[in-house]
Formats: C-alpha cells, structure tokens, sequence
C-alpha cells in the first residue's frame, strides 16, 4: 500500500506543480522540489498500475466496513520524534527518535477514508502517542463523533504532557 500511495502522490505532485516549476523554480524550496523529484521518473504504465492496486484497496475497505463502523490503530509505530536533533556532544535519553515515524495511515490515504489522530498518551520519554480513528468512506461524522468521545473521556490529562524533562 506504501508503494501504491508514493506512486499516486508522486506522479500528481509532478504533473501538478510541472508548470510552476518549470517557470518559477525558486518559489520552490529544496526540500519540496528533492521529495517530488522521484516523481518525473514515473511513466504513465506505474500510475495505472498504482491506480488498479488502489481500486482493490478501495474494494477491500468497503467490504470491511460492512462489518465495522470504526477502525482504532496506532497512528504512528513509534513515539513523535524531536524536532531537532541535540547539538554535537549532548546527551540524549534513550530510545529518543530523530526519524521520522513509521506511519500506519496508509490505509486511509490510499482509499480516502475519513480518519483523525488524537493524543493518546506519552511515552516514557515525554513524547505524544497517536490513536488513530478511521471509518467508512463519506463517514466522517462518525469518525469526528468518536474522536469527540475520546478526547472527552480522556480528559485534559490526556493532553498535557508529564513534567518529565527530556
């Protein structure tokens, strides 16, 4: 599915922004132009194939929401990690993250299931934890209703990070 939504987002972000960037590069960053570069190397056959493997995922995920009204899952494998990594010589506590997180919302990106991620907790080291709602494809009142009742029955706490220093 990882490789279903690189190629789909690639190959839009290029097409899309093909004209900006070919007239006014520098209203681009580094960043931005280095993450779709990937994209103008796509041919037309990868985004059919990406766009069929999309239609099975999209097939599955309504098969599965007949039984279900409300997927809950770890947003993320890992904690949130630090902005910036600490300067040369710091000392850091173990099991700290400069990586970006391993995401688990490509089920939704890839079928444009409705989903949210809330707060779900911090990790040893002071860093949130995600809990990730999804529902039914046009459903996103029932997903936004049970993020609401979430974040309710876990109360302020839920959001305020422990005092411990990182």
């Amino acid at each position: 599915m990882v490789e279903t939504r690189k190629t789909i987002t690639l190959s839009e972000a290029t097409a899309y922004h093909a004209r900006w960037i070919a007239t006014r590069r520098s209203s681009y960053s580094s960043n931005f132009l280095n993450r779709i570069k990937p994209g103008a190397s796509l041919t037309a056959a990868d985004y059919l194939h990406a766009m069929r493997a999309r239609a099975v995922s999209v097939a599955a995920y309504e098969r599965l929401f007949r039984q279900v009204d409300l997927i809950a899952m770890p947003t993320t494998m890992t904690a949130a990690p630090l902005l910036d990594p600490p300067a040369a010589g710091a000392s850091v506590a173990a099991g700290v993250s400069f990586q970006q997180p391993i995401g688990l919302m490509e089920l939704f990106n890839v079928t444009g299931g409705p989903a949210i991620s809330l707060v779900s907790g911090w990790s040893a080291n002071g860093l949130p934890l995600g809990l990730q709602l999804g529902g039914r494809r046009f459903a996103d009142h029932v997903v936004l209703a049970a993020a609401a009742a979430v974040e309710h029955a876990g109360g302020q706490a839920l959001f305020l990070p422990p005092a411990t220093p990182l």
